[in-house]
């Protein structure tokens, strides 16, 4: 077989459907919503696979990023964030002091 033919036939069984599509575009919008209000000022950007149109079927997720204003990030030079986090049960979880 004709490994532009093989490749251009995998791309097409991969691909999401029309249907799934419609769902992301659906998800992100609500999402959009949501975010907005709870973070008046801020924009959500897609990004990764759906967005570069090169999600692969039942596989690949959403992927946003929330834009938020620049005023809201703070920098507090006087605490080492790290220093503040300590173990609390498990391997992975740590809760502030």
């Amino acid at each position: 077989m004709n490994p532009n033919l093989a490749l251009s036939r995998l791309a097409d069984r991969v691909q999401p459907d029309e249907a799934g599509m419609l769902w992301v575009r659906d998800h992100l919008a609500a999402l959009e919503v949501r975010v907005i209000k709870a973070f008046p000022r801020s924009r959500l950007v897609p990004i990764g696979s759906y967005s570069r149109g090169t999600a692969i079927a039942v596989h690949s997720n959403v992927d946003t990023l929330a834009v938020l204003p620049r005023e809201w990030a703070t920098i507090d030079t006087d605490v080492n964030a790290a220093s503040q986090l300590q173990p609390k049960g498990g391997p992975g979880t740590y809760r502030a002091v």
